[in-house]
């Protein structure tokens, strides 16, 4: 165990997963987007429930899987709504944790943040139709890097589009980064710690 990889400060999934637990939806996914399988959940579940954090946050990291939660802001639909459209909002958040990468090699330092992706659209209040896709945004909303790194996104990237009468599409990718502010073992001060790529979409009704 190199540096102050794995830390035993639990307090960031803990209070994400506070939020998560009261959901409306969670996913239980790999990195690359694909699902995983009845058994892995189960599992995941288990030590979420057991409050296993750091049996939890080793297999997150060893399986590269992220756990997101979404909120939807939904309409009551009427035929006799006097606004014809309204602009609606869907929120998905999701938690990564990976370890940094300094001049292509794999360092000890290992890092957790939540995403934030957050989709915009306009919908008919009578009848559920997306009407339009009006933007989306992705940030992150919460970083434990600890006191020697500053974390910052680069890259990002969005899409939105609408798939069917009531169905539309969403993506966020960035890259993730952190600056040494302090020196520490075997990196230079002012260096960059490269955390990977990341991927989140929503793909679904609003």
């Amino acid at each position: 165990m190199a540096n102050d990889e794995k830390t035993s400060d639990n307090s960031f999934i803990e209070s994400y997963l506070v939020d998560f637990k009261n959901s409306d939806i969670q996913n239980f996914n790999y990195e690359d987007g694909t699902p995983v399988n009845e058994t892995t959940k189960k599992l995941l579940y288990s030590l979420i429930e057991n409050k296993e954090f750091t049996k939890l946050k080793d297999f997150i990291s060893d399986n590269q899987i992220s756990l997101s939660f979404e909120e939807n802001k939904t309409l009551k639909l009427s035929t006799y709504n006097t606004r014809r459209s309204e602009n609606v909002t869907h929120t998905k958040r999701q938690y990564h944790l990976k370890y940094g990468y300094y001049k292509g090699k794999k360092t000890g330092y290992r890092k957790e943040w939540s995403s934030l992706l957050t989709c915009r659209a306009t919908i008919d209040t009578r009848n559920g139709k997306v009407l339009s896709t009006n933007g989306a945004s992705i940030s992150y909303n919460g970083a434990n890097f600890g006191t020697a790194f500053t974390p910052y996104m680069s890259n990002a990237s969005t899409s939105h589009k609408v798939t069917g009468f009531n169905t539309v599409y969403f993506t966020g990718s960035y890259n993730m980064y952190a600056k040494v502010k302090v020196k520490i073992s075997g990196i230079p001060l002012g260096a960059t710690l490269d955390f990977g790529g990341a991927f989140t979409e929503y793909r679904g009704k609003l």
